[in-house]
């Protein structure tokens, strides 16, 4: 896969169903056997210079980007569930100060999760994003959160779970969950929508007073499982999108009810798994020439990246552009790419994911609580941030004298040529002195 040199700072919240062998982690952050119940994002936030950030300590000023954070939900040897939030550089994918480790009730089975920044009761509505779980009873369970100016989460209070007036035995199990911000419904208020395995929605809803949860509606979106829900967000409106067999449907909400506005089906033989959207989705988009990206897993080495008009409706076959990767994902992330291997091994961390190519350009492994080094500069051996001379006498060392290696190796494979050589010192000074090729990095 190529690599460039990543300019842009994010932090990114993992969420969507989870699939893969089973497992335990150990106290020394290793993975052996793991089973992993989601991976999304909801949010991807950059945090400017000056920002005032909550911290334990206070209010301080912080350009960090620690919001949201990635949930890991894992299950160890014992069988109880566990949760890791923590953050991540945008620029390298390591990881910014500690995890927080949350263990979930005993005997409840986790279904999704998500970062909401919209359906919470508090003056906060709006603000800070608040996560949520939902596990395949209907009980929902919350945190409170926030962060340390290092990125390092804390909880300021118990988790509070809520139990769902919603029977597993009429309706199905809960498989996954998204958040409509409000704007589509009558009385502005925020909504968390829940599908099952029998292809119902759950319209839940915070009345203005009080601090319980409605379940406004329940309604039958298809006869087939409810694979994956998510916000598109449309030009003056925004639909909720609901993955059944291979097949996306768009549904629009006003007060007179729902439809289903349009139908995206992937034209590979492989349907996929899970899906999701580049760009905001908290709110309808302006213009009515745009387009919304989605990214798309089936479990196989080739994740889809589509695009659709933001008014988009009828039925529609996806034109995708395929990404070629070495292993299977099952699941996925928008804006820095987050990804769930099909083994359920491991959550990777893309923080220079291309939205507009679809092309992977860099790996970080965010299970193992390794910091992996991602970003770099192609040619840029000895890691100082400039291509110059001293680059290609770095490579005439390591090549001939048995000095320290690039770091990341691929940094000094200038000529893209799937090795480290005396060509790539070569490569470099033609470069800076005759004017030759920039270095392009595997």
């Amino acid at each position: 896969m190529k690599k460039i040199m990543i300019a842009a700072a994010a932090v990114v919240f993992l969420s969507s169903v989870f699939s893969g062998g089973e497992a335990a982690w150990g106290g020394d952050g290793a993975a052996s056997d793991t089973v992993f119940l989601t991976v999304d994002q909801t949010q991807v936030s950059l945090v400017a210079a000056g920002r005032s950030v909550p911290t334990q300590s206070g209010t301080v000023s912080s350009n960090l980007g620690i919001e949201p954070s990635p949930w890991v939900v894992w299950r160890n040897g014992s069988r109880d569930y566990r949760g890791w939030i923590f953050t991540l550089n945008g620029q390298t994918g390591a990881q910014m100060g500690n995890r927080l480790e949350v263990t979930l009730p005993l005997g409840r089975i986790p279904a999704d999760a998500i970062w909401s920044r919209h359906f919470f009761a508090g003056f906060a509505r709006g603000i800070e994003p608040v996560p949520w779980i939902v596990f395949r009873d209907y009980r929902l369970l919350t945190y409170n959160i926030i962060f340390g100016v290092d990125g390092t989460p804390a909880e300021t209070g118990p988790a509070r779970e809520y139990v769902l007036p919603i029977d597993p035995v009429v309706y199905g199990n809960a498989t996954c969950m998204a958040e409509m911000p409000g704007t589509e419904f009558s009385d502005g208020l925020a909504r968390l929508l829940v599908g099952s395995d029998h292809g119902y929605i759950a319209v839940l809803v915070y009345p203005p007073v009080g601090a319980e949860i409605i379940v406004d509606e329940i309604f039958a979106a298809s006869t087939l499982p409810i694979d994956d829900l998510e916000p598109i967000p449309q030009y003056g409106q925004i639909v909720l999108g609901a993955l059944i067999n291979g097949v996306i449907k768009g549904i629009r909400f006003s007060p007179l009810g729902h439809i289903v506005a349009f139908t995206l089906a992937d034209p590979r033989t492989v349907h996929p798994l899970d899906f999701d959207v580049f760009g905001a989705q908290d709110a309808p988009l302006p213009d009515p020439q745009g387009v919304v990206k989605l990214i798309l897993a089936n479990g196989s080495g080739e994740l889809g990246l589509a695009s659709i008009s933001t008014m988009q409706s009828g039925q529609q076959n996806l034109k995708l552009n395929l990404d070629q990767r070495e292993e299977g994902v099952s699941a996925v992330a928008p804006g820095s790419l987050l990804m769930l291997l099909a083994d359920g091994s491991a959550v990777l961390y893309d923080p220079a994911y291309s939205s507009a190519t679809g092309s992977s350009l860099c790996d970080a492994n965010v299970t193992d609580t390794v910091s992996d080094v991602c970003g770099y500069m192609c040619g840029d051996a000895n890691g100082d941030g400039i291509v110059n001379i001293g680059d290609a006498v770095y490579m005439i060392n390591y090549i001939f004298k048995g000095g320290a290696a690039p770091l990341p190796l691929a940094a000094g494979d200038a000529n893209c040529d799937g090795a480290r050589n005396v060509g790539d010192a070569v490569y470099v000074i033609n470069y800076i002195f005759k004017g030759g090729p920039a270095p392009c990095c595997p």
